[in-house]
């Protein structure tokens, strides 16, 4: 998909109040934490991670296979982590990954003992 169409139609969507009671729901859940590490796997833009940084000062980090970065933002977009983090989710991206049973398996080696994971999705 074309990157700014992708970028609009997401705006839109976020926008909807259906996303935003999901996030409400997901932080709920989550009850991120002052520096908790914490991923977005499939953060899209990194609308969200920028929210739980400033929201909840947790230490939110994203991550996309494709570059559709708003701002040249140093926590979106990184593919090498050389730490652990203590949750993960999945808000609506987790039904657009390929083989998500290998990719968990892999996810695994970036959890601390104890971590959570997380998943929003609006399909069954």
């Amino acid at each position: 998909m074309d990157k700014e169409l992708y970028k609009e139609k997401l705006k839109q969507f976020n926008s909807t109040p259906k996303y935003k009671a999901e996030v409400d729901f997901l932080m709920r859940l989550m009850q991120p934490k002052e520096g908790e590490k914490i991923l977005d796997y499939g953060c899209g833009t990194g609308n969200l991670v920028r929210t739980i940084r400033t929201v909840f000062k947790a230490e939110c980090f994203g991550y996309d296979v494709n570059n559709y970065r708003e701002h040249d933002d140093e926590y979106l977009f990184k593919s090498n982590f050389f730490f652990k983090f203590d949750k993960v989710y999945f808000c609506h991206s987790i039904s657009h990954v390929p083989e998500i049973w290998n990719k968990l398996e892999d996810l695994k080696t970036l959890l601390n003992p104890g971590a959570k994971i997380y998943v929003i999705t609006p399909n069954a």
